[in-house]
């Protein structure tokens, strides 16, 4: 659930097909909300990593902007928004599990067996080159 009433939501004239439709109705959604107040309904690592994954959205002003205009009425393009806006949060709010001892200790096996048999591959093929004179 998202606090709509922290954003500010914005109707303009769409672009691409819709005939004279285009022409007529405000479909394009817009909706944007300040970031420095987003820390007062989302967690502080939220916040960070949102402005980190989605930096290109974030005005000079400090404000996440999110447009659309993938459908033919306002009611559907605000809730794209909403809907974008969420999934990028839920993204955002991800946080990755830390790997155990053995598993960390396995993956530095199977990193230094991959680096000997790319070592073993380049001399096979650079023995096999010295060969041919």
């Amino acid at each position: 659930h998202l606090p709509t009433d922290k954003m500010d939501v914005t109707f303009a004239r769409s672009s691409g097909a819709g005939g004279q439709n285009v022409n007529k109705v405000n479909t394009k959604a817009e909706v944007r909300f300040s970031m420095s107040g987003a820390k007062s309904w989302l967690p502080r690592y939220t916040v960070k990593q949102l402005s980190a994954m989605e930096r290109n959205r974030i005005n000079k002003r400090g404000e996440f902007v999110v447009q659309s205009q993938r459908h033919r009425t306002q009611e559907k393009n605000l809730h794209d928004c909403y809907a974008k806006i969420f999934d990028m949060i839920r993204d955002a709010s991800h946080v990755p599990n830390e790997a155990s001892e053995e598993k960390q200790e396995r993956i530095k096996e199977l990193a230094e067996k991959a680096t000997e048999s790319r070592i073993k591959r380049k001399k096979e093929h650079s023995s096999k080159k010295k060969d041919r004179k």
